[in-house]
């Protein structure tokens, strides 16, 4: 009978088998280090392009709310004004004049004009036909609120 004898050592792991076991742990550390590195590289690339992404989102959505909002605001104040103007002209008139309730509803009048505007530099380009909508619907309702509550001649066109 023969003696057992060692498998070969040939190949491409010749080198590893033949290392020290100080120089595999080096191996394997360094190995490590290479792969933490590769993992942390494309972890940031991909928080690069997800905040791309949330930004994009943000000025396609967030921004044209915000300045929704804001016009919801102007209308809520110049409801307010309006149930001011109703209650203080039908007490005796104790209240501001005619002129002043005019003058802050037309303020309130320019906040939402304003906001619309903003709206529509956000490029809300799927909803034109809603603000152009809006638009004509706050003209009428302007001039009707005008003249029949204000007692203001009608506007023209």
């Amino acid at each position: 009978m023969t003696a057992p004898t060692a498998p070969s050592r040939s190949g491409p792991l010749r080198a590893f088998h033949d290392m020290r076991v100080g120089g595999k742990i080096y191996l394997a550390v360094v190995i490590v280090i290479l792969v933490a590195i590769g993992v942390g590289g494309l972890s940031i690339t991909r928080m690069s392009t997800l905040n791309d992404r949330l930004t994009t989102i943000k000025e396609q959505n967030v921004d044209g709310l915000r300045h929704v909002d804001a016009a919801r605001g102007g209308i809520e104040k110049m409801y307010s004004d309006m149930a001011f103007y109703f209650a203080t002209t039908g007490s005796g008139g104790q209240g501001p004049s005619v002129a002043e309730f005019v003058r802050m509803v037309h303020a309130d009048d320019k906040i939402v004009d304003d906001s619309i505007a903003a709206y529509r530099s956000v490029k809300h380009g799927h909803n034109a036909d809603v603000v152009r909508a809006f638009d004509k619907s706050a003209t009428q309702y302007r001039g009707l609120r005008d003249t029949v509550a204000f007692r203001q001649p009608p506007p023209s066109a």
